[in-house]
């Protein structure tokens, strides 16, 4: 099998024909498989599924129903079942617009070894009123992993990459985000390739998991995957988490000073201190007046 096209799906039942419609009008001249991870739907999303895949026998594999995973669970689980040379991803509530999309990622990763996925640019679309956007990475040709510490340039529903490299680990389930994580551990093993081009469409609605947190809660979740990462990557990578890490802890115990939680801002502050370096020495002085004001206001030494 070349490629494995991996979807995970919740509640989509508005979104998943698309989805899927868009993936098997690709124009390919190799094999591939759509590997389905429906993760236990209270509406009519599986019913849908099971339609389109009565019409398009041999296409899709719809994995064994085990109740709601989580997000996380369900695409590591859709994750493993995937038997392609390569994989890609797309969201059930997103969808493929370039039916060449698969064609020409495959394409070039086969003439171009040294890489260990590709990407391309995308449209937003805004289900509240049904506008558009085109998300243009202009500049941006070849990343490598220091690039994404700095950004996650990678559009997940457009990604294609080379299977086997990564063996999942298991405390990867707990994470709240997925796609970061990942292809930061996968560019630990080669570069990754932005093509300039179109090729599919990014909705922004109520449901979208990511979207409707607030900055504190989205700045949590990038903190633990970049624990995460500060632990499984390989060594020589590892600096570039801690420096993230730097940063992430210190904003936290800023907005948890601010708020007057200032257990949760001496926890990260203190955090930080284990990874501290001159860089962030002005960082450090403002943190330490906070907490100053909190040591003479409740007589501790921290």
């Amino acid at each position: 099998m070349k490629v494995s096209v991996c979807v995970i799906t919740y509640n989509h039942e508005l979104f998943i024909e698309e989805c899927l419609i868009s993936i098997l009008s690709q124009k390919i001249d190799f094999e591939f498989e759509v590997i389905i991870g429906e993760d236990g739907s209270k509406d009519n999303t599986k019913h849908i599924i099971q339609k389109i895949q009565n019409k398009y026998p041999g296409k899709i594999q719809l994995l064994p129903d085990e109740g709601n995973l989580g997000m996380m669970p369900n695409f590591i689980k859709t994750l493993n079942a995937c038997t392609g040379e390569y994989i890609a991803v797309c969201e059930g509530d997103d969808y493929w617009t370039d039916p060449n999309k698969l064609q020409k990622q495959v394409d070039f990763l086969e003439n171009n070894q040294d890489y260990v996925a590709c990407y391309t640019d995308i449209q937003h679309y805004f289900e509240k009123d049904g506008s558009t956007i085109d998300i243009i990475q202009d500049g941006i040709d070849t990343i490598n992993i220091s690039d994404l510490f700095i950004k996650n340039y990678v559009t997940t529903l457009t990604a294609v990459f080379r299977n086997g490299l990564l063996k999942i680990h298991e405390e990867f389930s707990s994470l709240s985000i997925g796609d970061w994580p990942l292809f930061t551990m996968l560019s630990q093993y080669g570069k990754i390739k932005r093509l300039p081009l179109i090729t599919g469409v990014y909705r922004i609605h109520d449901s979208n998991y990511f979207q409707a947190k607030s900055y504190q809660e989205k700045k949590l979740k990038v903190t633990e995957a970049t624990e995460f990462l500060y632990r499984h990557l390989h060594p020589p990578y590892r600096s570039l988490a801690g420096e993230r890490l730097v940063d992430h802890y210190y904003v936290l115990a800023v907005l948890y000073g601010s708020a007057n939680q200032w257990d949760a801002a001496v926890e990260y502050y203190q955090k930080m201190q284990g990874l501290i370096s001159n860089a962030w020495s002005i960082k450090v002085l403002r943190l330490k007046i906070i907490l100053f004001l909190y040591r003479v206001r409740n007589k501790i030494k921290l």
